[in-house]
């Protein structure tokens, strides 16, 4: 699941800067056309970014953890563990809701 929610965002990562680069470039014209293909995934890069950040906290909670000199190793699995269980939980919900939301779009019905 992670790896779809990463893939999902790279593809609107570049969704929009593809828009953007149209716009400086003052093809207005294909910046719209590029923007109105992806409104839905466009639409939701704000919380794919939150998303992205929350994983990001996660996985340098992850590596303090496991660098930590004041912890026992059964200490730093089981928080390493819950960690883990957290990472996925936000992936296991997110992906699927984020998937539907586009798979709705009326434009690609």
């Amino acid at each position: 699941m992670q790896t779809d929610f990463y893939d999902l965002y790279a593809r609107a990562r570049q969704d929009q800067r593809t828009v953007n680069a149209y716009e400086k470039e003052g093809d207005i014209d294909k910046a719209v056309e590029i923007a109105q293909e992806s409104e839905r995934l466009l639409s939701i890069l704000p919380n794919m970014r939150r998303t992205a950040s929350d994983l990001s906290e996660i996985r340098e909670e992850i590596n303090a953890i496991y660098n930590s000199e004041d912890m026992s190793p059964s200490e730093k699995r089981e928080s390493i563990d819950e960690l883990i269980s957290l990472r996925n939980e936000i992936t296991r919900t997110q992906v699927p809701e984020f998937k539907a939301f586009i798979k709705d779009d009326p434009l690609n019905e």
